[in-house]
């Protein structure tokens, strides 16, 4: 078993109760990757048949704008679950695309062996459908954010609730995920410096 594994078994005692031979399916489900930096996952018109498990690195969620203007539109570090979510589910197009934007050890798992879970993992149920509610808390706080915060806040609450990432994303991504020009981003975190 790999460390990767053993971190998505850490994730989902979080949340269910799994016994032995439960872990055994989850393991042999979920097959190891490793990527470079910047390479993508899935690309916009894919029928997306993975869901990607984060055990090292950041992935980002992105679409381009008629202009030509990239917009993160969610970000993912180690512990997560990430993928085109409607297109994985429904098996339409992705309408985005999903960017490893450092190097990373991922986890993967097909379609088919997602819905095989269900046969063999008693609470995978229970544990997808918290997966889904997480995610799509941090979209609604985002929204929440993006509209009713200052620039300043909306990084602090990032500061807050995901520290790494707002340590370790490239100002650029961080940028465009908060709503934020990446030179007013700049000026926030050296602002910020010198307070300390």
């Amino acid at each position: 078993m790999t460390d990767a594994h053993q971190a998505l078994l850490l994730k989902v005692r979080k949340v269910v109760d799994i016994k032995p031979a439960e872990e055994s399916h989850l393991v042999e489900a979920f097959r190891p990757l490793k990527k470079k930096k910047n390479e993508l996952l899935i690309k916009k018109g894919d029928r997306v048949e993975n869901l990607f498990f984060v055990a090292i690195g950041f992935v980002r969620l992105f679409d381009v704008d008629e202009s030509g203007n990239e917009n993160t539109k969610q970000l993912a570090s180690r512990l997560d679950l990430i993928s085109s979510f409607e297109s994985f589910l429904n098996g339409e197009p992705a309408t985005e695309n999903l960017q490893c934007i450092s190097a990373c050890t991922l986890l993967t798992i097909s379609k088919e062996d997602y819905k095989n879970l269900y046969q063999h993992v008693r609470e995978w149920p229970a544990f997808c459908r918290s997966v889904y509610e997480d995610s799509i808390l941090k979209m609604s706080r985002r929204i929440q954010a993006l509209q009713s915060k200052t620039a300043e806040e909306r990084y602090e609450q990032l500061i807050e609730t995901q520290a790494d990432m707002a340590l370790h994303v490239p100002v650029k991504y961080l940028a465009s995920y908060l709503g934020i020009r990446p030179q007013s981003l700049s000026r926030i975190r050296n602002g910020q410096k010198s307070e300390s």
